[in-house]
């Protein structure tokens, strides 16, 4: 009875980190009702067991956790273990940051970051636009099998996008101009699990801010983060180690 008991009582601190995350031990306690120090156990417990993550004293689901979740919940799960990359990226460019799914024939925006400056590109989450719409779109489209991408050419009446999905694809990186909205760029990196695509990430601002190195640096950053969060799905990068380097 009592080995159910602490069961129970570690699920509680488990469902109580979903539902606060990023949170605290304290936070945690007050939410299952527990002192401090027991809820301290369990959540190093668990954290243990790869079901919880530390970052700075706050505490998240963790990567083994969200592997249960990945078919109910993929894109939540996706976007959550995504944000701190895509704060990241905003941080390091001071561009917007975006994670972007397919759902049909349409790119949906699953979480975006934007940076604190006056003029910048804003993509409210749940945006939808046509995959032949911008980078990351397109870079979802270039990335899909041979007979999806064939189908939906044979919709779409714009003569090169056969040729640029190719060159998309073969150089791993989508960078488009004035597609979305004028005068503004936009750089995306396709995410694979295990083979097969389940995102892109992208970097987006405006064309006279990302041009020339400072276009070439972020392509790189956005290529760094799509490789961080392939690693953190296949766990082979743990979640307080991802990083897009110095």
């Amino acid at each position: 009875m009592e080995q159910h008991s602490a069961l129970g009582r570690g699920m509680d601190v488990l469902t109580a980190v979903g539902e606060l995350a990023p949170t605290t031990v304290e936070a945690l306690a007050a939410k299952v009702g527990l002192p401090t120090s027991t809820t301290y156990r369990y959540v190093r417990m668990l954290r243990e067991l790869g079901f919880i993550e530390q970052y700075e004293g706050y505490y998240d689901v963790g990567v083994r956790m969200l592997g249960l979740v990945w078919d109910i919940r993929a894109q939540d799960a996706l976007a959550r273990l995504a944000s701190r990359l895509l704060f990241e990226l905003v941080g390091r460019t001071s561009e917007t940051a975006s994670l972007v799914v397919r759902e049909g024939h349409f790119a949906r925006t699953a979480i975006s970051v934007e940076p604190h400056r006056p003029v910048r590109l804003s993509f409210r989450t749940g945006t939808t636009l046509p995959l032949h719409s911008g980078a990351p779109a397109k870079m979802l489209l270039a990335c899909m099998p041979d007979a999806f991408r064939l189908d939906y050419l044979a919709k779409t009446a714009i003569e090169t996008l056969g040729e640029q999905l190719i060159a998309i694809r073969e150089a791993g990186v989508c960078i488009t101009q004035g597609e979305v909205d004028a005068n503004a760029v936009g750089v995306a990196a396709p995410v694979f699990r295990h083979e097969e695509l389940v995102a892109a990430i992208s970097v987006a601002g405006p064309a006279d801010r990302l041009r020339g190195k400072r276009l070439l640096e972020t392509e790189q950053l956005v290529r760094t983060a799509a490789r961080q969060v392939e690693g953190l799905l296949d766990g082979t990068i743990d979640t307080h180690e991802a990083s897009l380097g110095a």
